[in-house]
């Protein structure tokens, strides 16, 4: 009991023997999960796990891919970009991004956000890597969307339970809207349809002209002009 630990040396031969173990326990876990699912809440999509994508494992995400209706990723990087990202074509899955932001320190905040790399460095260099992100999404046909962290600014002392104190809101802690991501966004969601159904490209829909409607209304709006320039029965937009 004395003698001091030595780390098991991990050879070539343990690595298939490791890969299928982990696929076993990925495969069980999603599908205890499925079937509770299925029996507490039907009809209803199971998104899984929102994977960090700097840690995730291709054993696991094929073992989800049998399993969620949506493979879901947290991706705080500059894109998504590529088809081959993440070999996703090959898991024949829908994917959503969970969580994406770009922060800057150029109003006060101290953070910019979980990955220091991908740090804008003013409000507009924030809208112009929302606008490049969204388009990648848009680009790769297995994304079904993507979901901006968060709708406010973090405290500037940091939030309570860890302290962290991020400049990643569309508006700040005054409730005081960054205009230029506000303003890339929409336009970013009036091109949605164009980017990915390849329309013509003329705007689906005007958020200004549809800003006293309310979000089902909205929605159902620009789903009747955008069947209106010709989309199909059966195709759904971002």
């Amino acid at each position: 009991m004395d003698a001091p630990f030595k780390p098991t040396q991990i050879s070539n031969g343990m690595i298939p023997d490791y890969s299928t173990m982990l696929k076993l326990l990925a495969r069980k876990y999603f599908s205890i999960v499925d079937a509770a699912l299925t029996q507490a809440l039907p009809n209803t999509l199971y998104l899984g796990s929102r994977f960090a994508e700097w840690g995730i494992s291709k054993e696991v995400q094929e073992a989800a891919a049998e399993y969620v209706d949506v493979l879901s990723y947290n991706v705080y990087k500059e894109s998504v970009n590529g088809h081959s990202w993440m070999d996703i074509a090959a898991l024949n899955k829908p994917a959503i991004v969970g969580e994406f932001a770009f922060g800057s320190n150029d109003r006060g905040m101290f953070g910019t956000g979980p990955n220091s790399e991908s740090a804008a460095s003013s409000q507009q260099d924030r809208a112009a890597k929302f606008t490049n992100y969204m388009n990648a999404a848009l680009r790769n046909p297995y994304f079904v969307g993507a979901h901006w962290f968060q709708y406010v600014d973090e405290p500037l002392l940091g939030r309570h339970w860890d302290g962290e104190n991020y400049n990643l809101g569309f508006v700040d802690v005054a409730d005081v809207p960054y205009a230029s991501l506000v303003n890339a966004a929409k336009t970013v969601h009036a091109q949605a349809y164009a980017k990915r159904f390849g329309s013509t490209g003329n705007t689906v829909i005007s958020f200004e002209a549809a800003e006293n409607l309310s979000l089902i209304s909205a929605y159902n709006q620009a789903t009747i002009q955008y069947v209106s320039q010709g989309a199909t029965d059966g195709v759904r937009a971002m």
